[in-house]
């Protein structure tokens, strides 16, 4: 028999359809901050850019 505690731990442990959605719409309208793998802070909306040109010079087209 499971206790609330694991359940609630279940629930939380993936995230809903509805909180990908979410962060994937503030990713794609580069909303957001980080930090890259030497600790320092990164916006979503450089990460963006950087992608975009990376795609326009390879010929390809992000939509």
């Amino acid at each position: 028999m499971t206790s609330q505690l694991d359940d609630l731990a279940k629930a939380f442990s993936e995230p809903s359809a509805e909180e990908i959605a979410f962060h994937e719409d503030r990713r794609r309208r580069g909303l957001g901050v980080g930090l890259n793998e030497q600790g320092e802070l990164v916006y979503q909306r450089d990460i963006n850019a950087k992608s975009n040109s990376k795609s326009e010079s390879s010929g390809k087209s992000r939509d």
